[in-house]
C-alpha cells in the first residue's frame, strides 16, 4: 500500500466467508500520524489511526481502531453485534501484533 493520502488497497479473498475488503489512507501527517478507513464488504466499516512517536532512537507505533459494531446491522441483530464487539478488540489486537512482529523481523533482515 502506498503511503500517500487517498491510496487504496483492495483485497479479494478466495475464502467466501472473508470476502472483499479495502483499506484507504484518509490522512497523513508526515512522520507522525496515518489515518485509514477500512471496509469489510457489506459487513461493516471501521477507521483506524497509527501514531508514530520517536522513542530512544526507535519508533513507537500506537494503533487506535474505531468501529461501531451496530452500524449497518438490522435492529434485531444489533444486540448480537454489540456482544461480538466485546471480543473484536482482542482478536484484532492479536492480528496487528503478529503483523508488527513480522514487520520488525523484515526490517531487521534488510538493515
Amino acid at each position: 500500500m502506498g503511503g500517500a493520502q487517498g491510496a487504496l488497497h483492495p483485497r479479494n479473498r478466495d475464502r467466501p466467508r472473508v470476502g472483499a475488503e479495502s483499506q484507504s489512507i484518509v490522512e497523513v501527517s508526515e512522520n507522525s500520524v496515518r489515518k485509514t478507513h477500512l471496509e469489510f464488504g457489506d459487513r461493516c466499516q471501521a477507521d483506524a489511526m497509527f501514531s508514530l512517536q520517536p522513542e530512544d532512537g526507535k519508533t513507537h507505533i500506537i494503533w487506535s481502531p474505531d468501529a461501531d459494531m451496530r452500524d449497518g446491522v438490522s435492529t434485531l441483530q444489533q444486540p448480537i453485534s454489540t456482544y461480538g464487539g466485546f471480543f473484536m478488540d482482542a482478536r484484532i489486537d492479536r492480528e496487528y501484533e503478529t503483523g508488527l512482529k513480522k514487520l520488525k523481523a523484515l526490517i531487521k533482515e534488510t538493515t
